[in-house]
């Protein structure tokens, strides 16, 4: 049984709002109540094209888990 969290559709669109008022990850990883690393590595992994969508996100989220061989 994995003992990690995910992150939500509300929480990616948290994420969104405030990265976009210019707020730092730490703030938003407090805001959202998930580690600092958990919200770098989600920028990382899902900004595309100079921009980070929750939607996109989410998408590629669910097609990353249909597809990881568990």
């Amino acid at each position: 049984m994995s003992h990690y969290n995910h992150l939500t559709i509300f929480e990616r669109e948290k994420l969104f709002l405030m990265f976009n008022q210019g707020h730092s990850i730490r703030t938003i990883a407090a805001a959202v109540d998930r580690s600092p690393s958990t919200i770098s590595r989600e920028l990382k992994r899902n900004f595309k094209k100079g921009t980070y969508s929750p939607i996109i996100a989410q998408t590629l989220y669910s097609y990353r888990k249909q597809n990881c061989g568990r």
